[in-house]
């Protein structure tokens, strides 16, 4: 199993720091093989590398969108994220698992990452490259 680590960025007002692990541009592209599994492991922070205590909201949800474009009103994929409290307050990990793309064509996609904490919903990663590669092996 793949597994890709990514930083979520809450854009909550607060003063960027400089000395921070956040980035300015949190778009990464993610690349899987078609019949594989791959992890993915987001760190949700604020502007300032304050991390988000996801467990201040008994509410709060993040969840992942595959599109084939961006323009599309029904994602092709929607996974919600397992909040890992173990693993620190502000981390959610997504499983995208092999029989899950086994109906999608190979190619280029985009995916976003949203949160719903404290009554907002909020982009912490903005529309990014996805790509689904061909696999021989599939589920």
């Amino acid at each position: 199993m793949a597994v890709r680590d990514l930083i979520g960025v809450l854009e909550d007002g607060a003063a960027p720091n400089a000395l921070s692990d956040v980035p300015e541009n949190a778009r990464i592209e993610l690349r899987m093989t078609q019949g594989s599994t791959l992890k993915v492991r987001l760190t949700l922070m604020n502007t300032a590398g304050t991390p988000v205590r996801l467990a201040d909201d008994v509410s709060a949800a993040v969840w992942m969108t595959i599109k084939r474009r961006a323009s599309q009103d029904t994602p092709d994929m929607s996974i919600v994220g397992a909040l890992v409290p173990v693993d620190g307050a502000n981390r959610a990990d997504f499983s995208i698992s092999a029989t899950a793309t086994k109906y999608l064509a190979p190619g280029r996609y985009v995916y976003d990452v949203w949160l719903l904490f404290q009554g907002s919903r909020d982009p912490v990663v903005p529309i990014s490259p996805f790509i689904l590669e061909p696999g021989l092996l599939l589920p």
